[in-house]
């Protein structure tokens, strides 16, 4: 996948935190797509980020600092690609979680996060491998360490 194209998926899976999916006759608290979920897309954005930054830098992110300066990046190159509100959305993503840790594991990466969502506090630990693309990242990652 083209780097651009690429990001612009991963600002618009990280805009889609706030996004409903609800169906007609379904009650707003139940979620009816992964992509309302926001404990499945806190998950899949802080892979994502993470990700990014192994493919653009050629190692692991060590801080939440290069995990912000990797959603900079996105939102630098996903402008006018993005809506105003997904752009709060996106640069405020990290600002939701109240614990980042990040450490390699031999040249694997474990992340560790706390994030509160509708008053849940969620704890997640999961572990990246390197690939070639953030697809591959992703779908090479383990839960539940």
């Amino acid at each position: 996948m083209k780097p651009f194209l690429l990001l612009a998926s991963v600002a618009a899976l990280l805009a889609c935190t706030m996004v409903s999916c609800v169906h007609p006759g379904t009650p707003k608290t139940q979620h009816a797509c992964g992509f309302s979920d926001p404990e499945m897309m806190a998950t899949m954005g802080i892979c994502m980020l993470a990700g990014e930054y192994y493919i653009a830098h050629g190692q692991w992110p060590a801080t939440r600092e290069h995990l912000e300066v990797q959603t900079q990046s996105v939102l630098e190159l996903a402008q006018g690609d993005v809506t105003d509100d997904e752009a709060v959305e996106i640069a405020s993503f990290l600002d939701r979680f109240d614990l980042v840790e990040l450490h390699k594991k031999g040249k694997n990466l474990v992340i560790h996060y706390r994030i509160t969502i509708d008053k849940k506090t969620v704890e997640n630990t999961l572990m990246l491998r390197p690939k070639a693309t953030v697809d591959e990242i992703i779908h090479s990652s383990i839960e539940g360490l």
